[in-house]
């Protein structure tokens, strides 16, 4: 399965989302523009139709990066909830263990807790073939929750992307949409296996 996540994505590669925010009953739209590369990690830039609005980088050495903010995504809010969006949603765990199936026959897997205590829950299809859900919990309580709700090919690769996902956690949900992503310096090749 950990495979399975690390092959999601191309390893190197621009995307475009489309992304519904809602928070205290309040709606945002926005798009988040994410170039992974396999030197510097995965920057994020959220643009509103005031502009950019936020940035973010993830550094491949797990650490993060707020690289511009804005009144409307505050630094508190870019390196507490869209750092771990990123992370949560693009980027694999190192490694991670069976725990089982779930009653309908899905596979759980989970990696180590994380340092504040929190647990993910890993949920793949049966066959353990396509990543479902994400679940984090901590101290028996469920604080995160995503759902893969679609997967498409893009123009450039044979192998189909989460394309729809969709967020529950404490503070806000999430909907994300993906409607472009492009091949980065060449691995076309690479990304097509």
């Amino acid at each position: 399965m950990r495979q399975n996540l690390a092959s999601l994505f191309p390893p190197q590669y621009r995307s475009v989302q489309r992304a519904l925010i809602t928070v205290a009953g309040k709606q945002f739209t926005c798009d988040g523009v994410l170039e992974v590369s396999t030197n510097t990690g995965w920057q994020l830039a959220i643009v509103s139709n005031l502009g950019l609005v936020a940035g973010l980088r993830v550094n491949r050495d797990g650490t993060s990066e707020v690289l511009q903010v804005t009144p409307l995504f505050r630094e508190s809010w870019t390196r507490q909830f869209v750092a771990r969006d990123v992370r949560r949603l693009f980027i694999p765990p190192p490694e991670f263990v069976s725990a089982g199936r779930l009653a309908d026959g899905r596979l759980v897997c989970e990696p180590a807790p994380e340092s504040d205590g929190a647990v993910a829950r890993y949920v793949f299809s049966a066959d353990g073939q396509q990543w479902q859900e994400l679940e984090v919990s901590r101290a028996g309580r469920r604080e995160y929750h995503a759902w893969l709700r679609g997967y498409r090919t893009f123009a450039g690769t044979t192998r189909a992307v989460p394309a729809e996902m969709e967020v529950q956690a404490e503070s806000y949900q999430l909907h994300l949409h993906l409607v472009e992503l492009s091949l980065k310096d060449g691995i076309a090749a690479e990304a097509a296996r």
